[in-house]
C-alpha cells in the first residue's frame, strides 16, 4: 500500500510541476459526480460536471461521452448532444448508438441527419486510428484465456481461431499473460484510446486474472500508472487490487466487490471513501450490495 500511494504523490508532484498535462483523477471524480446527478435525474447540474471534466484529458473515454450526450438531451441541449455522440463513435462507441429510444428527441435537431450519414465515416476513422493488430491478438489472448483455459464454450472471439490449432503448452494462464506483457513493451498498455472499448473490455479480464496474484505483485506498479494515465479503468484497477489483498489475507484497500461493508465503523468507512476518492473509484453508496451465504453481489446504481 505504501508503494501504491508513493506512485499516487510522484505523479500529484509531476502534475502540479506542468510535467504531465491530463488530470485522470479529478476527470473520474468529476464524472462520478456527474453520473451520481444524472441517477438523481439532475441533469444540468450532471453535465456541468461533465464539461469540466472534459476539460481536463486530452482522450475522454467512449462511455462518458455516452453520458453527457444524454444529459445534453434531457436538457434538450440536443446540438450538444450530437457533438458528444460524434466523439463517442469516433472512440469506439457502436453507431448504433443513434438509434436507441432515449436519443430519439435528437431528430429534431437539423445536425441529427448529418450525424447519422457520417456516423460509419467516424467507425471507420476509429478503426483507422487504433492499433488493430494489437486488437487482433488481444482478442486472441482473450479467446485463449476464456474458451479454451475455463471452457466458456458460449464465448467466440471476433478473429476466428480454431482451438484445436493452439498447443498445449500455450493454454495456461501464465503464458497468456506472458504475451500480453510483450505487447504492452512492443505497444504500450492496452488503454480504449489503443485498442478501443471492445478491446479494453477483453484485456481488463486477462489482467485482472493475472496482475492480481501475489507472484505478479511487481506488475502492480505498472497497472497503478496505468490508472493515472487514464489507461486503466478505477473500477478494474480497484477490483483487481483488492482481490491481491485478499490473495494475501490483508485487509482490502477499495472494499470493491471483496468483503461485505455492512458491519465497517464509520471511521473506516470513512477512510476508505478517501481511498476511493484518490483513485478515482466511485463511492461506496454508488453500488447495492446483497450477499447469500458467502457470496456478495455487487450491482452499480451509477
Amino acid at each position: 500500500m505504501k508503494k501504491l500511494l508513493s506512485i499516487l504523490f510522484l505523479f500529484r508532484a509531476a502534475l502540479n510541476l506542468g510535467q504531465i498535462q491530463n488530470d485522470y483523477i479529478k476527470y473520474y471524480n468529476l464524472c462520478n459526480k456527474g453520473d451520481n446527478e444524472s441517477y438523481n435525474r439532475n441533469y444540468i447540474a450532471a453535465l456541468k460536471y461533465y464539461d469540466s471534466a472534459f476539460t481536463l484529458v486530452n482522450y475522454c473515454h467512449s462511455f462518458n461521452l455516452e453520458k453527457a450526450a444524454l444529459a445534453a438531451t434531457k436538457t434538450k441541449q440536443f446540438y450538444k448532444a450530437i457533438q458528444f455522440l460524434r466523439k463517442a463513435i469516433l472512440n469506439g462507441k457502436n453507431i448504433e448508438i443513434i438509434k436507441e429510444r432515449r436519443f430519439k428527441k435528437l431528430k429534431r435537431c437539423d445536425k441529427y441527419s448529418q450525424l447519422k450519414d457520417s456516423a460509419k465515416i467516424f467507425e471507420n476513422n476509429f478503426k483507422n486510428r487504433i492499433n488493430m493488430v494489437y486488437a487482433r491478438e488481444i482478442d486472441s489472448l482473450q479467446f485463449i484465456d476464456q474458451n479454451v483455459i475455463r471452457g466458456n464454450t458460449f464465448f467466440k472471439n471476433h478473429f476466428h481461431i480454431n482451438p484445436d490449432t493452439i498447443s498445449k503448452k500455450n493454454k495456461s494462464d501464465s503464458l497468456v499473460f506472458r504475451h500480453l506483457l510483450y505487447l504492452i513493451g512492443k505497444y504500450g498498455f492496452p488503454s480504449e484510446k489503443l485498442v478501443g472499448p471492445v478491446g479494453y473490455e477483453s484485456v481488463s479480464v486477462i489482467l485482472h486474472h493475472n496482475v492480481r496474484l501475489p507472484e505478479n505483485e511487481k506488475y502492480i506498479e505498472m497497472a497503478t500508472k496505468a490508472l493515472l494515465n487514464g489507461e486503466y479503468l478505477p473500477k478494474d484497477f480497484a477490483w483487481m487490487y483488492d482481490q491481491s489483498k485478499e490473495f494475501k489475507k490483508e485487509k482490502p484497500f477499495f472494499y470493491y466487490a471483496i468483503t461485505d461493508p455492512s458491519k465497517l465503523t464509520t471511521n473506516e468507512i470513512e477512510k476508505i471513501e478517501n481511498n476511493r476518492l484518490m483513485y478515482g473509484v466511485k463511492p461506496m453508496k454508488s453500488y447495492k450490495i446483497t450477499v447469500i451465504g458467502k457470496m456478495l453481489i455487487q450491482r452499480e446504481l451509477w
